[in-house]
């Protein structure tokens, strides 16, 4: 009978004879058929092993073999193929044989073919004669995992009958082809559950067991043989079911490799076992084969992956490690501190003459590995372990060598970690946090591996740069502790590691711990100094850094330069912008004398003046700055590096303060169009900018679109970095913004809750994120007129920041003018002016009368004032404010201006028109002066000085002025923009009061269709504007009355 390649192999006599070598290797024939009385061949498997009597489920894949093998095709009866793959213990071998117990009847002849090893038993006809070119018999090729060229050999020549195989190694797909294919994979949890009870032996009812069931299949990731193992020592009496877990996981090694309780194998082989096999054939390959150096390293990948996280193992591990070897090993090679990359074993990293990773022998050790399904293949960039073969990884390992593997694990890890701040490295970062936060539970509960720098301080860079703020803390702590004792505590090391830990704490909201840190900072360089600064602790940390710098490095060394721009960023912090502009702009003069005006550094120092210029309220010359730093940027870099798109962010930025929005929009669409192309929808860095955008569109009160990008954002931030990552939640908070912004109190509320109960759970109740998470879900409550519910959680929110941050924290102060905002909607006057009076005092007693701070409040006292009509006092407290604002900043800053405008308000509310006119005169011109006549808030200062000039009488100059306004919004916003139709709302009452009842009339009919067909017949905006018109009409029709008379 010919059987595979004619010219290679026949079967003589039951002997398998291989031409090719001459070797001869006896085969036993055990397929055995009857012949019935009507002549069919009626095939008996007795070689075969049985079907489990606890074979259960798995329909999906039975259904696809029985459409696959007995659909007839008549006109095209040609051979069929098909592979089931997958890991071992996964159930293939039991499904094969249930197909074939169900197709008994359909097949005339059915072959068992063992391909697990050269020594397994190959059945053939023992009567009858096979013919390779009937059409009903089906050959199962079970355990085919060797590579397709070897599969190919055992093949019956023809075109022909039914091949069904089954294997770990994927790349049989050859065979088949991929449509003709199917991955056998974890049971489903409901059907695993049945099976344990099957394989228990246990006849209750199922719901008597459901919750035990489930934490047992749960653990054991719903692996067929895996459960059936479990199933058969819970039913030979070894533990009750509701122990098995327990027992599991203290003796999870013996109990995975127990050959006693084999499970659903037939051919002895435990779970573990069936892995081990596996290793073994690896282990062989690299001891003799001409394989030998692929099958080394396959074994280190496998050994290093059995310590990170089973899931999205990058490969890029591997390869940067390799590339970053050398640099590490020179760059601590004279470093006292215990250092671990410069003991490594240098095979570990498969570095070829290049100085990088040997991708050849890398490439073809991962395909091994794939062949046994000992790993996982996600996409180009990943691979992964199933959980129980990680275990089993680290299980097989004696202590020893676990301690040395998780070790070079640790090793290569963080060889692959670079101190760089690029886009690349934010990225990996991002990649390779869940394998860190995995490799220091080994590394702390498992096998205590001692202090090595390189690793600790590498790690805690990516967890760092990812914002795993919580995990850094205690890797901070630990190379602050070992760097004081063997570097000292004046060592620029361990000061730079505990200021790192310093901001990490302020990150964590641990204040006081970062208030602690920092004062024994400051102690040290006072120390070194030899005299005390006299600033606040902020700046004095960072002006004694700076004279440090100065006398150790001289004024132009770069450190001292750096220690300059963080000197000025915290006098930005607290307001004090003429200092801060200041050192920006000697910074800038000494990097353009020394770098020129085109450096990458000259022109960051421009991006942080040009900060400083927008904080103080400078927004041409900002614009003017970000501007040229943009142009110079996408000259030198191109449009699409990194430098280039930030500072393109931050002109887009300046533009929406600039009220320039279809500037900032446009900008920011290019900007994400570039991140897009070149990192994909779904980069982190390209949903920033896409936020950005629907942030923008809020400012243009594009609600709509603003909703759409936000709930992709959000959506694939939940996905890629998952629902509690920082960013995520971010996302959710905006988009729950926008929701309140469109009347989506309940999509709003709900996403708010979502977010508080997350931080809760991960901070803290007491976190700063968590309470600010807890005011935004209060604020629903009150934009919901739920005032008593947003009244607690605004107290709630007050005193917890009272408490952890102080009276005078920035958060402490919105907490308490949001509970200001409840108890007036609550008629709780007293409160609410006592409240603000308490916060006013504390403010002056702190920080003068005359701080930003102190100002602030003095305005929110006002406007509380107002709110009660106690006009008096509001006119006492803001010409108070107003004169401050003169002294400190000028006529012609933003600041003052807001002040006037308070104030000409409160005018108005008193009666005093002409005294307000004046104010508002001035606050145009000084608009139009610092922000352009185009701005928002110089058209609200317009629109102002129209209702005062109409209230005087002046109705004329009040028209010319609105129609200015409704012209602008036109040409800016469009003529559907809510605040278009806003001024011409405005402008309709004021053509009506000077009786030009038409045009009114004409303006509001206009403005009625257009909220209508946007907000709909019951919205406030189009009620509003329906009662102005019939209003209108009233008084137009009364007056015809009167003319009639």
């Amino acid at each position: 009978m010919a059987f595979a390649n004619s010219r290679d192999f026949s079967i003589n006599h039951a002997t398998l004879i291989d031409h090719s070598n001459s070797t001869y290797i006896d085969k036993q024939i055990n397929m055995i058929t009857n012949q019935t009385q009507d002549g069919r061949l009626s095939p008996i498997s007795q070689a075969a092993p049985s079907t489990a009597e606890m074979f259960t489920g798995q329909e999906q894949y039975l259904e696809a073999l029985k459409k696959h093998f007995k659909s007839d095709n008549l006109t095209n009866p040609s051979r069929k193929y098909f592979l089931l793959y997958g890991m071992g213990g996964i159930g293939k071998t039991q499904i094969c044989l249930k197909f074939k117990d169900d197709s008994e009847d359909y097949f005339e002849c059915i072959f068992w073919i063992d391909t697990s090893s050269e020594e397994s038993t190959y059945p053939s006809a023992q009567s009858g004669e096979f013919s390779a070119n009937a059409r009903k018999w089906l050959i199962i090729y079970d355990n085919a995992d060797g590579v397709p060229e070897v599969v190919e050999k055992f093949l019956p020549p023809g075109n022909r009958g039914n091949i069904l195989i089954n294997s770990r190694n994927h790349s049989l797909r050859r065979i088949t082809r991929n449509e003709n294919s199917m991955e056998v994979k974890e049971m489903n949890p409901n059907i695993a559950i049945e099976l344990l009870l099957k394989a228990s032996g246990i006849e209750e009812k199922l719901q008597d067991y459901q919750n035990v069931s489930k934490d047992i299949v749960s653990e054991l990731c719903c692996l067929p043989l895996a459960i059936a193992q479990a199933g058969a020592y819970i039913m030979n009496g070894n533990c009750d079911i509701n122990n098995y877990l327990k027992l599991y996981r203290k003796y999870r090694a013996k109990l995975m490799d127990n050959k006693e309780f084999g499970g659903a194998s037939k051919y002895d082989k435990t779970v573990y076992g069936t892995w081990e096999i596996s290793f073994q054939k690896l282990q062989r390959m690299s001891e003799a084969s001409t394989d030998a150096t692929v099958a080394k390293y396959a074994i280190i990948i496998i050994n290093i992956c059995a310590f990170f996280h089973y899931m999205n193992i990058p490969l890029q591990i591997f390869e940067r490690a390799a590339k970053y070897y050398n640099s590490c090993v020179e760059q601590y090679k004279n470093d006292v501190r215990p250092i671990f990359v410069t003991i490594m074993e240098k095979e570990l990293f498969n570095i070829d003459e290049d100085n990088e990773l040997d991708e050849y022998l890398f490439n073809k050790s991962i395909s091994i590995l794939l062949s046994y399904a000992l790993i996982k293949k996600e996409n180009m960039k990943y691979i992964s372990l199933h959980p129980l073969v990680q275990l089993w990884c680290q299980d097989r390992l004696p202590r020893k060598e676990r301690i040395y593997w998780v070790k070079n694990a640790c090793g290569i890890l963080s060889t692959s970690i670079t101190y760089k701040d690029t886009t690349e490295e934010y990225e990996y970062a991002q990649d390779i946090t869940l394998h860190i936060l995995q490799i220091i539970s080994k590394t702390n509960n498992m096998v205590k591996v001692n202090y090595y720098f390189d690793i600790f301080n590498k790690f805690a860079t990516a967890l760092k740069k990812s914002g795993k703020y919580k995990e850094l803390e205690n890797f901070l702590r630990k190379i602050v502790q070992n760097d004081t004792e063997l570097l000292g505590d004046n060592d620029s090391n361990t000061l730079t590691n505990m200021n790192i830990l310093a901001e990490t704490y302020s990150h964590l909201g641990k204040w006081n711990d970062a208030e602690t840190l920092l004062i024994n900072i400051i102690k040290i360089y006072t120390k070194l100094l030899g005299e005390d600064h006299p600033n606040t602790l902020r700046n004095d940390l960072f002006v004694h850094i700076l004279e440090l710098h100065k006398k150790l490095l001289g004024v132009e060394h770069p450190d001292t330069l750096r220690s300059m721009s963080n000197l000025a960023l915290s006098y930005s912090n607290i307001g004090k912008w003429n200092e801060a502009e200041d050192l920006q702009l000697h910074v800038l003069k000494i990097h353009t004398k020394l770098l020129g005006n085109e450096h990458p550094h000259t022109l960051t120092c421009m991006g942080h003046l040009a900060s400083t210029y927008s904080q103080c309220g400078k927004w041409k010359e900002a614009e003017e700055m970000q501007i040229h730093v943009s142009e110079i940027f996408t000259k030198l870099l191109g449009e699409e590096h990194p430098d280039t798109l930030k500072s393109m962010s931050n002109l887009a930025s300046t533009y929406s303060s600039l009220g320039k929005w279809i500037e900032a929009e446009n900008i920011k669409k290019d900007t994400l169009n570039i991140f897009t192309n070149l990192y994909g929808e779904d980069h982190p860095h390209t949903l920033t900018f896409m936020s950005g955008l629907a942030l923008t569109y809020c400012d243009l009160e594009k609600w709509k679109e603003a909703e759409e990008l936000q709930v992709n954002i959000m959506n694939m931030y939940t996905k890629t970095l998952g629902e509690e990552h920082p960013h995520t939640l971010t996302s959710m908070s905006y988009l729950a913004s926008t929701y309140s912004n469109l009347e989506k109190w309940n999509e709003a509320e709900a996403l708010h809750v979502h977010v508080l109960k997350i931080h809760t759970k991960l901070l803290g109740e007491d976190h700063l994120d968590t309470l600010t998470s807890m005011g935004h879900l209060a604020a629903i409550y009150a934009n919901n007129e739920r005032w008593e519910i947003a009244e607690d959680l605004f107290m709630k929110v007050y005193e917890k920041c009272a408490k952890r941050l102080g009276e005078n924290h920035p958060q402490t102060l919105r907490s308490a003018s949001n509970l200001i905002s409840v108890y007036i909607n609550l008629e709780k006057w007293n409160e609410a002016v006592e409240l603000q009076a308490n916060l006013l005092e504390n403010k002056i007693k702190l920080l003068g009368g005359e701080h930003p701070d102190t100002l602030a409040s003095m305005s929110n006292l006002a406007v509380s004032y107002c709110s009660l009509e106690k006009w008096n006092e509001a006119e006492k407290l803001q010409i108070q404010i107003f004169e401050r604002y003169i002294k400190l900043l000028g006529r012609d800053h933003l600041d003052t201006l807001t002040s006037m405008r308070n104030l000409a308000s409160t005018y108005c509310s008193l009666g005093k028109w002409n005294e307000a006119e004046e104010l508002q005169v001035q606050i145009l011109e000084g608009h139009t002066k610092l922000i352009g006549e185009n701005h928002p808030d110089t058209l609200t200062s317009m629109n102002d000085l129209a209702a005062t000039l109409s209230e005087l009488g002046k109705l004329n100059d009040a028209e010319l002025l609105q129609i200015h306004i409704f012209e602008t919004c036109i040409r800016l916003l469009g003529e559907n923009h809510p605040e278009t139709l806003r001024s011409m709302n405005n402008l309709a009452a004021t053509v009506f009061q000077l009786g030009k009842l038409n045009e009114s009339e004409q303006l509001q009919v206009q403005v009625l269709k257009t909220f209508t067909k946007l907000l709909g017949e019951e919205h406030p905006d189009t009620i509003k504007t329906l009662g102005k018109l019939a209003e209108a009409e009233n008084l137009k029709v009364h007056l015809i009355e009167i003319q009639s008379r």
